[in-house]
């Protein structure tokens, strides 16, 4: 095993930390942390803006009843693997 890389180079004593305990949460931690990282970036750059919750959603607007397909919509959307946003008239 021939362990991470940092800027293109192995790092130079990786056969001597892949035993260490605190190695797995360490990992861990820097792929959440990088996810972060990336989605904050990826949002940030796409000038979306902020989301508003299902529950602070307008329901009268609308006239046409859309609660019951939106709902419904919605819990069927969750179920998919993909990334989805839901976006609502302020």
């Amino acid at each position: 095993m021939s362990g991470p890389k940092k800027s293109g180079r192995s790092l130079a004593h990786w056969a001597e930390c892949t035993d260490q305990p605190w190695l797995d949460p360490l990992l861990a931690w820097e792929e959440t942390e990088r996810a972060r990282h990336s989605l904050e970036r990826r949002l940030r750059c796409a000038h979306i803006g902020r989301f508003k919750p299902l529950a602070d959603f307008d329901w009268a607007w609308p006239v046409v009843e859309w609660r019951e397909i939106i709902l419904s919509e919605a819990d069927r959307l969750l179920q998919l693997p993909s990334n989805i946003a839901f976006m609502a008239r302020p």
